[in-house]
């Protein structure tokens, strides 16, 4: 995934304008004074950055490392965003020094997807707030400099000795609804914003207080987190701004999942709670914009995670509001209509002077490229304006081809850039303003084809995933994340993926290396894994069984070796008589010799050794050379030949 190169998940491509509209957390925000300080060379980041910030925030570009850490050890840095490669092979390091500020700075870091997969385990430590993915769409920028400025808020307002002092009443920006004005609305959106996040991480941390009381403490050294690719691809949604879509592939979705299999898990409560904070901040957006349905899906899926906020009733209060004024206004205007109307037919002036307004409106949108953002304002919507007002006015028909047009020919465009969600998004407009089946024919191939290779591109990075994995060692463990089940998972998906065959090659070389391994130095837990690793894969049934029967040998071998048997129990093809010591002869001294050993394969003792003997010092040497001599048949079962352990007792009698 580096930076040049096809995405594997498209970034949506959205505008500044769609999260631009003033909100009253942005006028507290802008309120606090907080400062954004940026280290970056990419004239996308400083732009997406400056965008962002916009009047709200005060942003100061520095060229170096020193210039920020000054910055922040004089308190003058609240959001730091800072563009991974500028530091290069220090970024480790100047992360980890940034801790000194962790309480005062809030840290954003821009990189490419390549880079941005290296520096998840930041999110999971808490060194960084938020990764923002190069190159930057403005509006997710946005979104994530204001959950940056969120989060400043959070940490002055718990950096407070004593309550904080009774904020200056907030003017109402030009343009806000009716229902949102005023200082008492001003202090409820603040309690939303301070006090909702705050019961939303209480709700989720009592619930893992209460499973916590039924759990052993953790072993020293914690393993891995068996969620780590869910976490991971959670971030990754978060970051491009796939909060609760597209269904099964966002960030929502993710944590979710994981708090549903463990609803104490930290990271996932964590990120959940970063997620609701981004979609109250999108509903209040939505509210402001009177983008009310906009408004009403974010609230829906705030739901999901917290049903019980006290923000989101407060939302859905003024959504009912919103609503019912709509629905006031739209009920005077018709009646004013309906009186102004000329009595011979046609439009009212006021109805006229609407429609010139929306075809200027679109036809300015449409030149500077504004065909769908911002959504209350853009080239479409304007256009769909004038259509409800004069559908059959020759303006009318001419300005909504040259929409249908520039849809298709941007649906292009961005398709072939492999921007799938932005090209469904044109294509679908433009199928709505009536384009002809011929043209929308070749976007479906083309989005088709676009499906195709985004799929393909996130197959081969999670191969490459795989093969890291086996480098690492990671054959089977940890769960969910080792080569073996990424390269399953990649065949149940993709089959025909390119490289798989090979890669599940080099994984069974690999598992059986290990079962060979194990055996040879007798860790059978280990062995048994790795032949039921191999079995999984059913790549190579015939290694698998020539193992275990290896295995199998192997540990009945260790049987036989580990409990002596008497030597009777075996074929004696040859034997010696022991010579009898001269000196025991001469005294008339009789005795024996009990003598261990193991017979080889061959049938030949070896390890002889003296277990027992009375009188001590007389006849072992003589048991031992005969014994060595003797000749047995090799010791088997079931057709397989072992060693095994004897013992035989050699008299010395002189009758």
């Amino acid at each position: 995934m580096a930076h040049g190169a096809q995405p594997a998940d498209p970034i949506p491509v959205l505008s500044t304008d769609d999260t631009l509209p003033p909100t009253p957390i942005d006028d507290l925000v802008a309120a606090a004074g907080l400062q954004v300080y940026a280290l970056a060379t990419d004239p996308a980041v400083r732009e997406a950055v400056r965008r962002a910030c916009g009047e709200r925030y005060r942003l100061t570009v520095v060229d170096d490392w020193g210039a920020l850490i000054a910055a922040i050890d004089e308190r003058r840095c609240d959001i730091a965003v800072i563009e991974a490669s500028v530091l290069g092979a220090r970024l480790d390091k100047c992360i980890t020094e940034l801790g000194r500020g962790a309480r005062q700075v809030v840290t954003l870091v821009a990189a490419d997807r390549k880079e941005a997969q290296n520096l998840i385990g930041f999110l999971s430590e808490r060194k960084v707030h938020r990764l923002l993915i190069k190159p930057p769409a403005p509006g997710i920028t946005r979104l994530l400099v204001e959950s940056a400025a969120n989060r400043c808020l959070q940490l002055r307002h718990s950096a407070l000795a004593s309550p904080p002092a009774r904020a200056a009443p907030i003017k109402a920006a030009a343009g806000v609804p009716t229902w949102l004005i005023g200082t008492g609305i001003a202090v409820l959106a603040l309690a939303a914003v301070t006090v909702g996040v705050a019961s939303f991480r209480n709700l989720q941390s009592s619930r893992a207080s209460a499973a916590a009381d039924t759990e052993q403490p953790a072993a020293a050294g914690a393993p891995i987190d068996r969620f780590a690719d869910l976490l991971a691809r959670a971030e990754l949604a978060f970051s491009e701004g796939r909060l609760a879509d597209p269904p099964g592939d966002n960030a929502l979705d993710y944590y979710l999942a994981v708090l549903a299999a463990e609803p104490t898990h930290e990271k996932a409560r964590d990120g959940l709670a970063a997620v609701v904070d981004a979609l109250f901040a999108r509903a209040e957006n939505a509210l402001l914009g009177g983008s009310l349905d906009a408004a009403a899906a974010s609230l829906d899926e705030i739901r999901k995670a917290a049903p019980t906020s006290g923000r989101l009733a407060f939302l859905d209060t003024q959504l009912a509001r919103a609503r019912e004024d709509a629905a006031n206004a739209a009920a005077r205007g018709t009646d004013k209509a309906a009186s102004a109307a000329p009595a011979a037919g046609g439009l009212s002036p006021a109805s006229q002077a609407e429609l010139e307004k929306a075809l200027d409106t679109a036809g300015s949108r449409l030149r500077r490229g504004e065909l769908l953002d911002p959504a209350a304002d853009s080239a479409l919507h304007n256009v769909d304006r004038a259509t409800q007002l004069a559908p059959n006015d020759p303006r009318v028909v001419r300005i909504r081809g040259e929409l249908r047009d520039a849809l298709i020919s941007s649906a292009r465009a961005v398709l072939d850039a492999g921007e799938l969600n932005a090209g469904v998004r044109l294509a679908d407009a433009a199928r709505g303003l009536g384009a002809d089946a011929a043209a929308m024919a070749v976007l479906d191939q083309r989005m088709a084809t676009a499906r195709s290779a985004q799929q393909g591109q996130r197959q081969t990075t999670r191969l490459e995933k795989a093969r890291q994995r086996m480098q690492d060692g990671a054959l089977t463990e940890p769960a969910d994340d080792n080569a073996l089940a990424i390269l399953t998972s990649i065949e149940k998906e993709a089959p025909q993926t390119p490289g798989l065959g090979d890669a599940f090659e080099a994984l069974v070389a690999a598992l059986a290396n290990g079962v060979r391994s194990a055996v040879a130095r007798g860790d059978w837990p280990a062995a048994q894994t790795g032949v039921a690793a191999l079995q999984t894969t059913g790549h190579a049934p015939a290694l698998a069984s020539s193992l275990a029967r290896d295995l199998a040998t192997a540990q009945t071998q260790e049987e036989y070796l580990a409990t002596a048997a008497p030597a009777s129990e075996l074929t004696l093809l040859s034997s010696v008589f022991a010579v009898y010591p001269a000196d025991a002869q001469i005294h008339q001294i009789e005795g024996w010799v009990e003598v261990g050993y193991i017979v080889d394969r061959a049938g030949l003792p070896r390890d002889l050794r003296v277990l027992q003997s009375s009188p001590p010092g007389r006849f072992e040497q003589a048991a031992l050379a005969a014994v060595a001599k003797y000749r047995y048949e090799p010791f088997t079962r079931d057709g397989q030949v072992y060693e095994r352990r004897v013992w035989m007792r050699v008299r010395f009698s002189l009758k």
